[in-house]
């Protein structure tokens, strides 16, 4: 299964578990119409309480991410690929501001800061090819 539970990560579980259930919709790994794995499976395979994935599963409805049918399980939405790259974004954008404040902070030229990004984009994007 695509799902991974740190418990020492500090982040309550049902939330990895949304988190980890987006990412895999942006990626592809769960389809737009496709069933997830019931709350019992999850549970099951991630040993944890099928009550904390329930939990998970009822927040990405509430999102519109997913749509739960019963005795047929949950199934992603048509409009979860919109939220999940809304999501994706926002996060990048966070991450870009508190990049540019660290950058700024430590007084480093910005045209030096694009080619070393840049470099190690390219060196990056080798790396994953090789695999």
């Amino acid at each position: 299964m695509y799902l991974n539970i740190n418990q020492d990560s500090g982040t309550p579980v049902y939330m990895q578990i949304i988190e980890q259930i987006k990412k895999g919709i942006s990626l592809g790994i769960f389809k737009v119409g496709s069933p997830l794995p019931t709350i019992r499976e999850m549970a099951l395979e991630l040993r944890i309480n099928p009550n904390t994935v329930a939990k998970a599963i009822k927040e990405l409805e509430r999102e519109g991410i997913l749509k739960t049918f019963v005795g047929k399980g949950s199934f992603v939405t048509e409009s979860s690929i919109n939220i999940t790259k809304k999501d994706e974004e926002e996060t990048l954008m966070k991450l870009i501001d508190q990049f540019i404040k660290d950058i700024q902070w430590l007084n480093i030229d910005k045209e030096k800061v694009i080619k070393m990004l840049s470099e190690n984009w390219d060196k990056t994007e080798n790396k994953l090819e090789i695999k």
